[in-house]
């Protein structure tokens, strides 16, 4: 097939974190710190694949919070009895 179309090779010239690909979809300031985090992570500890314990540290040292649950009412399973009033 010489009409086939070849997959394009990035440049060697460009550090590979600085490469832009064509499928690349825009990404928020949030998500860019947090990818940049990951990657920091990755590079000081030597990890390829940081553990969902790592992660969950990453997002502590950003700042990241859990939001406070909320406070849920006691549903009962049946009626209460009926109060009874002395005679």
């Amino acid at each position: 097939m010489s009409g086939s179309i070849k997959p394009r090779k990035p440049s060697s010239k460009m550090p590979r974190t600085e490469r832009i690909s064509q499928f690349t979809t825009p990404i928020d300031d949030e998500t860019f710190v947090f990818i940049q985090a990951i990657e920091r992570f990755k590079a000081e500890r030597r990890r390829s694949f940081p553990s969902w314990t790592d992660v969950l540290l990453i997002l502590k040292d950003l700042g990241t919070r859990r939001k406070p649950r909320a406070r849920r009412r006691r549903v009962l399973d049946f009626p209460p009895a009926p109060l009874t009033l002395p005679a």
